[in-house]
């Protein structure tokens, strides 16, 4: 699967009302949902590498230093302050809401193979 897959993959999963734009709240929702595996609020990093190399067939090496890179505080734990600041540099427009391209965009600047290199498989 090639990088530009994954972001549309991921876009997808995360845009609960099918409308082509990512809120807050639906990303945030996604995460706990997805990544969250024990409930607590926060996905911890092997929950959220384990979840996003078996979606997005993406190396657990390159998804835990992904996961460090979304992990703004370093906690090992990425929380709605995470997920907020995050969400603030997707929103390229400042409009409260982002387009799969601005999506994409946030990805290919925080993921360490954006380029779709030796890092994904499958």
């Amino acid at each position: 699967m090639s990088f530009t897959d994954i972001a549309r993959l991921v876009a997808a999963n995360v845009d609960q009302d099918h409308d082509g734009n990512l809120t807050l709240t639906e990303i945030y929702n996604s995460l706990i949902t997805r990544f969250d595996h024990d409930g607590d609020g926060c996905a911890e990093k092997q929950e959220f590498v384990k979840q996003w190399s078996h979606d997005y067939h993406d190396n657990p090496h390159v998804s835990g230093i992904f996961f460090d890179h979304l992990d703004l505080d370093q906690d090992g734990c990425l929380t709605q302050t995470d997920i907020d600041f995050n969400f603030r540099a997707m929103d390229a427009h400042g409009d409260h809401s982002v387009t799969e391209a601005e999506f994409a965009s946030f990805l290919s600047a925080v993921h360490p193979s954006s380029t779709g290199g030796s890092s994904v498989v499958g």
